[in-house]
């Protein structure tokens, strides 16, 4: 019986909360309306060297006005670590 409670006890999650503070105040981060204006935000972010030869993925975050909260690198660029041919 004792062997039961204990995987019950497994089942139990504690709440977590997260939250967000940002530092810059909304009115001051730059307002989206535009693909041309997602795309002047994120080409701030790109190296400019890299774009076109290095896969890279990056989600941009908005509040529900369309003001830019951050921009989240979600798969990094693989420079470092990448797979060479041997023939």
């Amino acid at each position: 019986m004792e062997r039961l409670a204990r995987k019950i006890d497994l089942f139990e999650v504690a709440e977590i909360k997260l939250s967000y503070c940002g530092k810059v105040k909304a009115s001051q981060r730059p307002k989206v309306n535009s693909s041309r204006q997602v795309f002047e935000v994120f080409s701030k972010v790109w190296e400019e060297e890299s774009i076109e030869f290095v896969e890279d993925f990056k989600r941009m975050l908005l509040s529900r006005a369309n003001r830019v909260l951050g921009i989240v690198n979600i798969l990094p660029p693989v420079e470092r670590a990448f797979i060479v041919g041997i023939s």
